[in-house]
């Protein structure tokens, strides 16, 4: 998780790790952020989810917080 005042230093310790381009999608101003970045294979169509704020959506934003306040596993709605 990144609080929004440690979004652009999570993002330039990102580009400086050798990801130039990298920052967190979908754009705007929220209180937090999720962001995706350790995903296999490291090719292709998953790069997409490189950088994804998971938690900008809200059925996978109630899945995250569901298993962080039950220490349990939990599969999102579609």
């Amino acid at each position: 998780m990144i609080a929004a005042k440690d979004k652009e230093e999570h993002i330039r310790r990102m580009q400086e790790e050798g990801f130039p381009s990298y920052t967190i999608n979908p754009a705007g101003n929220r209180a937090q952020y999720s962001s995706i970045i350790y995903l296999e294979p490291f090719a292709d169509r998953n790069l997409r989810a490189f950088g994804y704020d998971m938690y900008s959506e809200p059925v996978r934003r109630a899945a995250m917080e569901q298993a962080r306040d039950t220490g349990t596993m939990v599969v999102s709605e579609r």
